[in-house]
Order: C-alpha cells, then structure tokens, then sequence
C-alpha cells in the first residue's frame, strides 16, 4: 500500500463525512491494512488530510492555469464563459472530487482552519484579479456594463461555487445540462447590451 493508494481511499471518507467524522480506522479497514501502517507514510490523520488538501490545491492551480491559456484568443465574454464551463466540467465529472472541495473550500476542519483557508485564499486570490483584469477589459472594449470589476470578479466567484455547492447537495437535478443556462443567466446581467439566449456566446 502506497501513499497516493492511501490518499485515494481517504479523499472518499473525507468527501463523505467531513475530517471531524473520518476516522484512521475506516480507512485502514478500507485500504485492507492495519491502522499502524497509515503512518509508515502519514503522522497522522490531520497530515494525511493536508496532504489530500494540498494536492487539490495544485489541481485547481492547474485546471485555472489551462482554462485561462486555452481561452486566451476568446473575447473577455466568451474568455469568461469558457473558464466557468471548463472549472465546472472539471469538478462535475467526479462528484467525489466536487464534494471534497466544497467540504475544504467551505467547511475547513476547526483546527485547521486558519492554515488552510490561508493557503487556499491566497491561490484563489490570484485568480480573482485574473477575473478582475478580464471584466476591466471587456469593459474598456464596451462589452460589459459599467461596474467595478472587482465586485464583478467577485460575482463570478459566487455564482461558480455556488452553482458547484447546490450540485452537490441537489444530485437529483442536472446541473450539467443546465450550466449553460446559468451562465448566461449571469452574463446577461453584466452585459453592456444584454442580448437575447441565442445571441449570448457561450
């Protein structure tokens, strides 16, 4: 048993039950070894679960870094569009994943709270003003309507995470097919000249 086997097992206990619920136990009885050999890789449970929190930080680094690369010919709509679809695809195509990153990003575990949301605000931080910059630019090429773009960029937050959240908690409704929807439900409103949901560029 290595550790990113070991990793793997206990992304699904925590995605399900949280840290405060997931016990060294469950996942040794899991991964079909005693719970003593968790810390030939791990010290213990709280090291184990930053490992997993880290590594979900590296992703979101990456799948951010892609999006906004491969996006980068797009006017700042569409730009923005193609980054919310290629987040969302990316978590929705494995809920264990979206549930763990809502569980990190949202419900840090208490006594952790400070390290993690430090380490994760700053990164996400970086991307707000990647937004920002983006909205300040469709602005100047009148695509946008008057507005901060830092409350703007700020929107787009809440309107990805939350749209993420309620896919999580409302697994009986299709979120996927209805992202684009969604997000033109949200670009309308930024709109300089809101067009109609056939003329939206998604």
């Amino acid at each position: 048993m290595n550790a990113t086997t070991l990793k793997e097992i206990a992304l699904a206990h925590f995605a399900e039950k949280g840290y405060d619920g997931t016990s060294l136990s469950a996942i040794a009885a899991d991964a079909g070894i005693k719970k003593p050999s968790i810390y030939a890789h791990f010290p213990s449970k709280l090291d184990l679960f930053l490992a997993i929190a880290r590594d979900f930080k590296a992703d979101y680094v990456t799948c951010w870094r892609e999006a906004l690369e491969s996006s980068a010919n797009l006017p700042p709509d569409r730009r923005l569009g193609s980054c919310f679809q290629a987040l969302s695809r990316h978590y929705m195509q494995d809920r264990i994943k979206m549930a763990f990153w809502i569980r990190l990003w949202m419900f840090p575990p208490t006594e952790i709270d400070a390290e993690i949301r430090h380490e994760l605000q700053s990164v996400n931080g970086d991307y707000v003003k990647e937004v920002e910059r983006i909205f300040r630019q469709g602005r100047a090429q009148e695509i946008f309507r008057a507005g901060a773009a830092t409350a703007f960029s700020h929107a787009y937050f809440c309107l990805l995470d939350g749209y993420l959240m309620r896919a999580v908690c409302f697994a009986d409704f299709n979120y996927a097919h209805a992202g684009a929807q969604i997000w033109n439900s949200f670009l309308e409103g930024v709109l300089e000249q809101p067009k109609n949901n056939n003329e939206v560029k998604r």
